[in-house]
């Protein structure tokens, strides 16, 4: 398993790191640094560029225990460490990552609606539960709780999602 940790810049010395997205945008613009350290005592660097979410970064591993799922200003990447390369890429505006041991998933947001990534993949992703914002997320057993933003009237309301099946109650967005 890799291990990971955030660098400051990019390094001055070494080989060179390896630029995400893989096809070339931003490949010479310093993004969130991260160095990758093997089992075997190899490491690397990568250089994530940033989605719209600017100051949202974050890596935890993904729940197939192999993979890692790095958020860069809101842009995510699936990585294998192994291979040095992204899997695939989601989002832009990612603003919550929270890993749920218990059920072996890690959940993302995006201000407007909520997706799990399981060991397979993509466990679920819920309908649109708010007009623009979602706050005071918190997690009990299968269930997250939070409250979402509504215009009609301007008031912040709460929801809830089964984490199991990604079915939400009390969303505002019709």
């Amino acid at each position: 398993m890799y291990r990971f940790e955030f660098l400051d810049g990019l390094p001055p010395y070494g080989p060179a790191a390896i630029p995400f997205p893989q096809d070339g945008r931003g490949a010479f613009r310093e993004g969130v640094v991260i160095r990758f350290h093997g089992a075997d005592g190899t490491s690397w660097v990568g250089n994530f560029q940033r989605g719209s979410s600017q100051g949202f970064d974050c890596a935890v591993d993904h729940p197939d225990h192999h993979l890692v799922i790095v958020v860069a200003g809101g842009k995510g990447y699936v990585v294998d460490p192994d291979l040095k390369r992204q899997t695939h890429s989601f989002g832009g505006g990612i603003d919550f990552v929270r890993q749920v041991p218990s059920l072996n998933i890690v959940v993302i947001s995006d201000g407007i609606r909520l997706a799990a990534f399981c060991a397979r993949g993509i466990a679920w992703s819920s309908d649109r539960i708010s007009w623009d914002g979602i706050r005071n997320i918190a997690i009990t057993g299968s269930t997250l709780r939070g409250e979402a933003w509504s215009p009609i009237p301007p008031a912040w309301h709460p929801f809830e999602v089964d984490l199991l099946t990604g079915e939400s109650r009390g969303a505002v967005y019709p």
